[in-house]
């Protein structure tokens, strides 16, 4: 399914944007997601009811509500706040949260260099963590609106 999203915030990330926060943060980003965040800058989903077609008994928890901006008026609200609060938290290794589900959980992405790179996960409050899909792409292509 192809989602349709809504920027959140107005401002446009370029290639220096996403360098910088690679530098930031030590990491390399997939170019999946790259290129969604030069387009959308995060950004929320325009469909309702949307389920993860794995996870259909989940409901909503797999279930993607925004994906965080790189570039905000509120600073506290883009990748790299989200980044620096969760490193040394509960944060898995490695990852880094790239938005938040309907239930209110992490969605994260690996950015280990090893074959879970760009995976897709939920992560809870309790630190619980759920793969979910093996790339951003895919993880986009998984959400399926049911329709009541």
């Amino acid at each position: 399914m192809i989602i349709e999203f809504v920027k959140i915030e107005d401002f446009q990330v370029t290639e220096d944007d996403l360098n910088l926060l690679e530098a930031h943060i030590g990491r390399i980003l997939p170019e999946d997601y790259r290129r969604h965040m030069i387009q959308w800058n995060g950004g929320v989903a325009l469909q309702d009811n949307l389920v993860h077609k794995d996870f259909p008994s989940a409901g909503t928890d797999f279930v993607l509500e925004s994906l965080y901006p790189l570039i905000a008026d509120d600073e506290s609200s883009t990748v790299k706040a989200y980044w620096d609060f969760e490193t040394g938290d509960i944060l898995a290794e490695g990852y880094i949260p790239i938005g938040s589900a309907v239930g209110g959980d992490e969605i994260i992405m690996s950015l280990n260099l090893d074959e879970t790179f760009g995976n897709i996960k939920l992560q809870t409050d309790y630190g619980l963590i759920h793969d979910i899909s093996p790339s951003f792409n895919q993880y986009l292509e998984d959400l399926v609106e049911v329709i009541s």
